[in-house]
């Protein structure tokens, strides 16, 4: 199981486009980053199995209640938990909490993005969030559940597989 966060802004859009040949591609498009979301994760080879999406920069206590209410309750024994060395990461209790179900946590060495499968979905969800822009955070929420469901269920196993 992998675990990460990513954010996503209101007004984010493509950064490239394709025009005729000798002409300059042209689009109109927000110059500022508007209000900010954070998408918490946890996925497996099967499919997406934890998300919390939160309003703004995700904090300590934040991660901390993603881990207590969403993920902890799917863990099973047996169960590898990766994630990041960030220090939000494993502040005090978060390990605890993974290892009372069974489960063992692995933290990748610092830096170390291309190690962890879920970059792979953020990744794909940002660009389908890309083609969409909007200016509105409930569209954007909504947008997010769309992408995430688009992401289809081989590409999972695909992911762990290349990591």
């Amino acid at each position: 199981m992998s675990i990460d966060e990513t954010a996503f802004w209101v007004g984010m859009s493509r950064e490239v486009a394709r025009s005729e040949k000798g002409k300059k591609a042209f689009c109109l498009r927000p110059f500022y980053k508007g209000r900010k979301m954070t998408l918490i994760g946890a996925i497996s080879i099967e499919g997406v199995v934890a998300k919390k999406v939160i309003e703004g920069s995700m904090k300590g206590k934040d991660f901390k209640e993603f881990v207590e209410d969403d993920l902890v309750p799917k863990l099973k024994p047996g169960d590898v938990v990766v994630m990041n060395n960030l220090n939000i990461h494993s502040i005090e209790g978060i390990e605890e909490l993974i290892t009372a179900t069974g489960a063992r946590v692995e933290y990748l060495p610092p830096y170390s993005p291309g190690f962890n499968p879920i970059s792979m979905l953020w990744s794909t969800v940002k660009s389908l969030i890309r083609m969409f822009p909007t200016r509105a955070m409930e569209v954007l929420e909504k947008l997010i559940e769309v992408a995430l469901i688009m992401s289809g269920k081989d590409s999972f196993n695909n992911w762990f597989t290349k990591c």
